[in-house]
């Protein structure tokens, strides 16, 4: 700022330094690199995000490191699943056309003037300000800003103010992945994305979490153990929202076939019972034990305790029901009033 970099960091164990002392700075390049991609498409999601949700979408904060990117921007609702697909398609897209990165240096005044930029309101830019334009040369903005019209057609994912460190290309990021979707204040809302070889392995991961979704029968434990594995996954938001609808539906599917198989069962039950009271009742004898299938439990006992009820007459009932798979056995008696009182 005002033509100085201020540089900050910590002293290792032991170390000290005063006034006069000469110190040598090196640029950490590995570190750099990893850097870059996360700012330069930090540029075009903050574009993409005002395309898909509009123009009133203003940026309230960012951080870019080595490992991820992260956006906070004004919003007065959680983005929805086909929202941040949308976003996440379009910052994609930018790498995939393999958009040139331009940078110029160019008075206040003329830059502010360029069609579609983005500039955080109330910061203060130095002049002259470099300018960052992913897409179109800032020479063609500058053109088309001063009625040239030069260039102005030439697509262009982001023209921002910018002293940061940039890809030359969006070729470079390879891919990327919006992980997160959280609110941060009231009216603020922030995103993560993912760039470079973490933002390969996210799509791998999701390729591969859709293959088990797919393939997943309705075991309860299943379901269960692959809705964890999901919630923890590292993956693009946008499939993380659509394979926990699957999930749903299969949820939903499950449930529905654990219904009929219970009535079924109840079925069958209730039929043993009627019988083995029947035939009581023709031995001439006031009571009968059964062994019924597998699976019965309290809640269904109650109920053949209502669908048997009259059915068996005045004999009494005692029903034993194992679950082998369990280790344990439902045993329940249905005795009429008549040998109770």
């Amino acid at each position: 700022y005002g033509g100085y970099v201020l540089h900050s960091g910590s002293l290792a164990s032991g170390g000290s330094v005063k006034v006069g002392d000469v110190v040598k700075c090196a640029v950490d390049y590995a570190k750099r690199r990893k850097i870059a991609p996360n700012h330069t498409l930090t540029h075009v999601l903050n574009s993409a995000l005002s395309a898909v949700l509009g123009g009133d979408v203003s940026q309230k904060g960012s951080l870019v490191d080595e490992t991820k990117l992260r956006f906070d921007f004004s919003h007065n609702k959680a983005m929805t699943p086909d929202e941040l697909a949308k976003v996440e398609a379009q910052v994609q897209q930018a790498v995939a056309s393999a958009m040139p990165v331009f940078a110029a240096t160019v008075p206040l005044e003329r830059a502010q003037a360029i069609g579609g930029l983005k500039a955080v309101f109330g910061e203060k830019y130095p002049d002259p300000v470099r300018v960052v334009s992913v897409g179109t040369p800032v020479e063609d903005l500058l053109a088309a800003a001063d009625g040239d019209g030069a260039g102005a057609d030439t697509p262009c994912a982001s023209v921002e103010f910018c002293g940061g460190t940039h890809l030359s290309n969006t070729a470079e990021a390879e891919a990327f992945v919006l992980v997160e979707e959280t609110a941060v204040a009231k009216g603020v809302r922030r995103v993560v994305g993912l760039t470079g070889a973490a933002a390969v392995e996210a799509q791998a991961a999701a390729a591969m979490l859709r293959e088990r979704v797919n393939a997943l029968s309705l075991d309860k434990a299943e379901l269960v153990a692959c809705r964890k594995e999901l919630d923890g996954a590292v993956i693009s938001s946008a499939v993380k929202s659509e394979l926990r609808e699957m999930l749903s539906r299969k949820d939903k599917e499950a449930a529905a076939a654990a219904k009929a198989r219970a009535n079924e069962l109840k079925a069958r039950a209730t039929a043993a019972m009627v019988e083995a009271a029947a035939t009581a009742t023709e031995a001439g004898v006031a009571y009968a034990t059964l062994v019924l299938e597998g699976g019965v439990d309290s809640k269904m006992a109650q109920a053949l305790g209502k669908s048997v009820g009259k059915k068996a007459g005045e004999v009494a009932l005692f029903a034993l029901s194992p679950d082998a798979e369990a280790d344990k056995t439902i045993a329940f008696a249905l005795v009429p009033a008549s040998l109770t009182s």
